[in-house]
C-alpha cells in the first residue's frame, strides 16, 4: 500500500503544480498553457495507468483475472505472475466468433461463445513464460501468454496489440 501511495503521489503532485502555474500565467505567459498543459495530461495518464495496475494486482490477489476475448486478440495478451502461482481465469467473450482459451502443458482448453462467460483455473511456470492461444485464430494472431515476473513480488497484466509486432 505504502508502494502505491508513492506511485500516486508523484502524478497528483505535478499535475497541482502544472494547474497552479497555468492558473497564475495564463494570462502573461501563454506559452505556459501549452507547456504545462502537456504536462497535466502527461502526469494523468500515469496516474490512470498506476491506478489499473493496482486494480490488476487487487484482482490477482483475489485468485481471479478476467480476460477478454476479442476476435484477433485477448485483453490482456501477457499475465505476469509468481512462479507456480495458480489463478482462476474470468473469460468473456467480446467477439462475434467463439474462442478458445488454450494451454495445451495443462490440459486447458475452455471454450466460450460470443457474448458468454467461463472460467479456466491456470497456473504459472516456474520459471519463463507458458503460451496461451484460441485454437480457432491462433493463426490470426490469437495468442497470449503467462509469464513469470522477474520481480516475483506482483502480478500485473498487459495488453499487446497485434498491430505492435
Amino acid at each position: 500500500l505504502s508502494q502505491v501511495a508513492h506511485e500516486l503521489r508523484g502524478p497528483i503532485s505535478a499535475i497541482v503544480s502544472a494547474a497552479k502555474i497555468i492558473q497564475k500565467h495564463h494570462e502573461t505567459k501563454p506559452e505556459v498553457v501549452t507547456r504545462f498543459s502537456t504536462t497535466i495530461v502527461t502526469e494523468g495518464d500515469r496516474l490512470n495507468h498506476v491506478i489499473n495496475d493496482f486494480v490488476d494486482l487487487a484482482k490477482i490477489e483475489s485468485g481471479k483475472v478476467e480476460i477478454e476475448l476479442y476476435d484477433d486478440y485477448f485483453e490482456p495478451t501477457i499475465l505476469k505472475g509468481k512462479p507456480g502461482e495458480k489463478i482462476t481465469l474470468e473469460l468473456k467473450n467480446e467477439g462475434e466468433n467463439p474462442h478458445t482459451l488454450t494451454i495445451s502443458d495443462q490440459g486447458v482448453d475452455q471454450e466460450v461463445q460470443p457474448g458468454e462467460e467461463a472460467e479456466a483455473d491456470v497456473t504459472f511456470p516456474k520459471s519463463g513464460e507458458l503460451t496461451f492461444v484460441c485454437r480457432f485464430h491462433e493463426g490470426r494472431g490469437m495468442v497470449g501468454a503467462l509469464e513469470v515476473s522477474s520481480s516475483q513480488s506482483t502480478t500485473t497484466s498487459t495488453t499487446t496489440s497485434s498491430s505492435d509486432y
